[in-house]
């Protein structure tokens, strides 16, 4: 109830609230303040103000609890809706429905500083997709 009442409550924000790393789960596992994973959803999305959980493991358990506690409470089916909100609005905000990610084709680039046509190595194109796959969370 602390991030619903001073984030939400007294300060009036009205943003995007995401936890890091495992942490929803750690309220279980870490800090014990509660018995078991599905109660750790529920202590951090319905109690508290989180919107989004950046897992980087085990994400069947959360979507498996997530989908659970839905399908039991129309409260929390209806907390969820208010962070998917949230969510839309941010995209919104930052035009992620208006934008191309449409690339050019690589012998249309030029070196800029060189003003001629370049070659990209093979390992570098590797290298930037794999980064590209990595960087990608919304």
């Amino acid at each position: 109830q602390t991030l619903t009442r001073i984030l939400r409550q007294q300060l009036h924000f009205q943003g995007l609230l995401v936890t890091d790393y495992h942490e929803i789960f750690n309220l279980y596992e870490w800090h014990h303040t509660v018995p078991n994973r599905n109660e750790a959803l529920v202590q951090s999305i319905s109690e508290g103000s989180v919107d989004m959980s950046m897992i980087a493991n085990e994400p069947d358990d959360f979507f498996n609890g997530m989908k659970a506690l839905v399908d039991r409470s129309p409260l929390f089916r209806e907390r969820v809706r208010e962070s998917a909100r949230r969510v839309l609005q941010l995209k919104q905000t930052l035009n992620m429905f208006q934008e191309s990610f449409r690339l050019k084709p690589l012998n249309d680039m030029k070196d800029s500083a060189a003003g001629d046509q370049t070659t990209i190595p093979q390992l570098d194109l590797q290298k930037a997709l794999e980064m590209t796959r990595q960087s990608i969370i919304l």
